[in-house]
């Protein structure tokens, strides 16, 4: 449900965006982020926060997916810091690098039983958790369409996403108390995607753009789905700076089934990003 309301919100971003191509005054000039070779953005994310996450023992019955926010107290949403650079290679092709990382953690008492990585957590348990990851992109797009108004085009990319989550309590195994256990798993993961993008002048200063990254595949110990997308306007309040406001969804859904243990988990994250750009 929560991918189809965030859909619904770019698709409606993307409805306004085809009405502002049909009405928007004509207009000389070009809009500075549809020609400077060098884009660098910064910016605040703030977010609305899903995350579930299982460890388990090789070939052992599958343990439970713990939910962060649910189960363990974790926040439903935070603020995240987000970095963009874009580099324009030529009046049609580009190379795109992206940053942000989250971290959250709590410290209080599990709101049901469950299983993880072998051992036992009862409910009503004092646990400390925390959640760290770092997630970068490296996207190649080629510009089909491209003039001074509107662009076009499609390419590659890759997603890297490094995982840090640990459990911290007292456990039991089979019921037998064991004491305080801290498990968990430090893993990273390199997924490639395909990607559209698009952006829209509707004068030198204002610019809609939108893209959307996706890939759903299945790659040595990984498998998983990935979705990036989003939808933004951006008003250049100086030639060579600017401000603006996106809607930004992040989907991670991976599994990973190393030798001796196996991990899942299942990430969501959307809300709006406000930046400040510089060009040249």
């Amino acid at each position: 449900m929560k991918k189809l309301v965030h859909s619904i919100v770019l698709a409606a971003f993307s409805s306004l965006a085809c009405v502002q191509f049909a009405s928007a005054a004509t207009f000389s000039g070009i809009h500075p982020l549809q020609s400077d070779p060098f884009v660098f953005s910064v910016g605040a994310f703030w977010a609305d926060i899903s995350s579930e996450a299982g460890l388990a023992i090789k070939n052992s019955q599958k343990d439970d997916e713990v939910d962060f926010q649910q189960d363990l107290g974790f926040g439903n949403s935070d603020t995240l810091p987000a970095f963009l650079l874009n580099w324009r290679i030529t009046n049609n092709s580009r190379v795109s690098a992206e940053y942000f990382t989250i971290g959250q953690d709590n410290s209080g008492r599990a709101d049901r039983t469950f299983t993880w990585d072998g051992v036992e957590f009862n409910a009503g348990v004092k646990v400390k958790t925390n959640l760290d990851l770092d997630i970068g992109r490296l996207f190649y797009g080629y510009s089909l369409i491209k003039d001074d108004k509107k662009e076009f085009g499609l390419g590659l990319g890759l997603h890297y996403l490094s995982i840090d989550t640990a459990v911290a309590g007292e456990a039991n195994i089979n019921g037998i108390p064991i004491g305080r256990v801290k498990r968990g798993f430090d893993d990273w993961a390199v997924l490639p995607n395909v990607g559209i993008y698009g952006n829209y002048a509707l004068s030198p200063k204002w610019l809609l753009k939108a893209r959307v990254d996706w890939i759903s595949t299945n790659l040595g110990d990984y498998d998983g789905t990935l979705w990036n997308n989003e939808a933004a306007i951006q008003y250049q309040m100086f030639k060579n700076a600017g401000i603006g406001l996106a809607y930004r969804y992040l989907s991670f859904d991976i599994t990973a089934d190393k030798s001796n243990k196996s991990w899942a988990i299942d990430l969501d994250y959307g809300g709006p990003l406000l930046f400040v750009t510089v060009n040249f």
